[in-house]
């Protein structure tokens, strides 16, 4: 239910007290290249989250990874309140990680 709660809730645009940072570097134009043999293959994603205390202040990171081996995108996300769970920062990691596979086309990760 948890899972299910954070799935729908859109992430929170930047504001003073949470924020979502972009790797401009690593990232491309978003879109999937229609000629690009990596869209079929495995990609890779990583991510992270924690708190300072549980429950606390959290962050959240992703990093995701073409079949072929670069990164293609990054992005961390801070909140500052005080009633974030550690769970719940783990979940917006990968929520982050697998959206940003979505947008790139990744059909296995």
């Amino acid at each position: 239910m948890v899972a299910s709660r954070i799935a729908d809730r859109p992430l929170p645009p930047a504001a003073h007290a949470e924020e979502t940072k972009e790797d401009e570097g690593a990232k491309d134009d978003g879109g999937p290249d229609p000629h690009d043999d990596d869209q079929d293959g495995e990609w890779l994603l990583r991510f992270d989250g924690v708190c300072q205390a549980n429950p606390g202040p959290s962050g959240a990171g992703a990093a995701l990874y073409k079949p072929s081996g670069p990164v293609v995108w990054t992005a961390s996300h801070f909140v500052s309140s005080s009633s974030e769970a550690n769970n719940t920062a783990e979940h917006t990691a990968m929520l982050l990680g697998a959206r940003a596979a979505a947008d790139h086309g990744a059909t296995h990760l």
